[in-house]
């Protein structure tokens, strides 16, 4: 991160902990009612892993791995772009995104019967049915609708860079190129994400605690105020403002190569 005077360093810090603690109070307050449409849990279901990832992060920021910090940094831009693929055709990507479980399932079913035995009760055999026609119809579906990244075989889920695409944003695409694929390394255990130095005489190993927890803390910020924004447009929750607001300052008060 660029060294910045102290008033800019000292401005830039009371942008991310008063962004950090409205979102946890937005955060915290969002929780369905006692009864919630079928149609509603997986935005819901969402929102709560958005939550989980977020606090893990700031725990996290005190702790002693910066690797840990960019490995769930990074879940949590996945879910971000794929929080904007969902809402832009619920009825059909949601379909897409919940089948995909049962399509994995199916697909990796030959590997456990071959250590496991064969499933061969009646019971059994017709959930795997009806798990093949529910993956059977999403994949017609997509096919029907032309969803880009979903073919004849394979994934029911385009892969994040079409998830990306498809939602054409500048702020899906920065996502995607500037935070998921450049952190790709630490998800990954790339030799970029290793912290070795080398002062001439010896070798160093610094593979400890996060090197700028406060930039961090402020993407994580920026990101978790996209998903509620995204989630607020998607289940009427009314505070897409907000947390565009919050997000717009983050960036705006990131520091810039010149400062």
């Amino acid at each position: 991160m660029p060294r910045m005077a102290p008033q800019r360093s000292a401005a830039y810090r009371r942008v991310v902990k008063s962004a950090v603690r409205r979102l946890e109070e937005l955060g915290d307050s969002l929780y369905p009612g006692p009864q919630v449409l079928p149609e509603m849990v997986a935005p819901w279901s969402l929102l709560q892993r958005a939550r989980s990832l977020m606090n893990a992060i700031l725990w996290l920021l005190d702790g002693p791995s910066d690797a840990a910090v960019h490995i769930v940094a990074r879940s949590l831009v996945d879910l971000a772009i794929t929080v904007a693929w969902l809402r832009l055709d619920p009825d059909t990507h949601a379909r897409l995104w919940s089948a995909e479980q049962w399509r994995r399932e199916l697909e990796l079913l030959p590997d456990l019967e071959r250590r496991m035995g064969q499933l061969d009760d009646q019971e059994s055999l017709r959930v795997l049915e009806m798990k093949r026609s529910v993956v059977n119809r999403a994949r017609t579906l997509a096919l029907g609708k032309r969803v880009v990244g979903v073919g004849k075989r394979g994934s029911l889920m385009p892969n994040l860079k079409d998830r990306a695409d498809a939602v054409g944003t500048d702020a899906t695409r920065d996502a995607y190129e500037l935070l998921f694929t450049a952190w790709s390394e630490w998800g990954h255990t790339g030799a970029g994400s290793l912290s070795v130095d080398s002062d001439g005489t010896r070798v160093i190993f610094d593979d400890g605690p996060p090197r700028n927890a406060l930039q961090a803390c402020s993407m994580a910020c920026a990101v978790y105020a996209y998903v509620l924004a995204e989630l607020s447009r998607w289940i009427g929750l009314g505070i897409e403002g907000e947390c565009d607001e919050l997000r717009e300052g983050l960036v705006r008060a990131e520091p810039r190569g010149d400062l």
